[in-house]
């Protein structure tokens, strides 16, 4: 798995994963615009989720919590293993959730 990750991720964006994977507690992804934190947030999140943990994700900014929920979204329908599969997704404050 860690191949795929390297694959698609740099060098940040690995240290991040397993930073994350290490702390039970809050893990700050911050930085300028166009740095990758919604990827970077994105790839801790869904692999928290192949591996059955809970996570918490804040945003001040809507825009940011709705493009991080997108790419989720994406990654989950990419590897779904059937049309049963419940999305784990669980957004407040959003309408229509």
């Amino acid at each position: 798995m860690w191949k795929c990750i390297e694959d698609n991720y740099n060098q940040f964006q690995v240290e991040a994963i397993r930073q994350s994977r290490k702390r039970a507690g809050v893990t700050l992804v911050q930085g300028p615009p166009g740095t990758g934190k919604s990827h970077t947030i994105t790839a801790i999140v869904f692999d928290a989720i192949i591996n059955q943990k809970s996570v918490l994700v804040l945003s001040d900014k809507t825009e940011a919590l709705d493009v991080v929920e997108d790419k989720l979204i994406k990654t989950i329908n990419s590897i779904r293993p059937n049309e049963d599969f419940q999305n784990p997704i669980l957004r407040l404050g959003k309408s229509g959730s």
